[in-house]
């Protein structure tokens, strides 16, 4: 049997239109990181013998937009992007409405509301928005836990965030 890898890191599609981070220059941080940690040697002491199942798989995601790779991995990194109203005025387009795909957003009386149960952060509604109504809150990174698939799948815990304060990313 050849070397096996110390893991694997995956990475979303480049240029995804739907991306809120972009993931590129991150993915690279990681790499080295990771490459510095040497995991193979630490799970070839714990395991024996060191078979593929126990090669951590990590998966990277420029966003929250139904991707499902981070969810599934032993270790998930999305980006995020937190909408909020400003002060500026609402055209009444409802264009941010038919944007977000989870429903978040609704028209009432006094204009859009955003329902922060229902939103993923996926910052759609903030590209759409063509009076800057509806501006970045706060970007990062979300980490997750624990996903896998096979014989007892279950999905990754969201076990905390990086806030990053970068741009929301722009289409390419």
């Amino acid at each position: 049997m050849g070397k096996l890898p110390n893991y694997l890191l995956e990475h979303c599609r480049q240029n995804c239109s739907l991306a809120a981070m972009d993931w590129s220059e991150y993915y690279q941080e990681l790499e080295i990181g990771l490459q510095e940690l040497n995991l193979s040697t630490i799970f070839k002491e714990r395991f024996r013998p060191y078979l593929f199942h126990h090669i951590p798989k990590i998966a990277l995601a420029g966003c929250p937009n139904g991707c499902s790779q981070p969810q599934i991995k032993d270790i998930g990194v999305t980006g995020f992007i937190t909408p909020q109203l400003s002060e500026n005025s609402c055209s009444g387009c409802q264009t941010c409405i038919a944007a977000c795909s989870e429903k978040a957003i609704t028209w009432h009386d006094e204009g859009i509301v955003i329902d922060p149960l229902l939103c993923v952060s996926c910052g759609m509604c903030i590209r759409s928005c063509p009076t800057e109504k509806i501006i970045p809150k706060e970007s990062g990174w979300l980490l997750s836990l624990g996903g896998r698939l096979g014989r007892h799948p279950k999905f990754a815990k969201i076990m905390g965030k990086v806030r990053t304060g970068k741009k929301l990313k722009t289409g390419s």
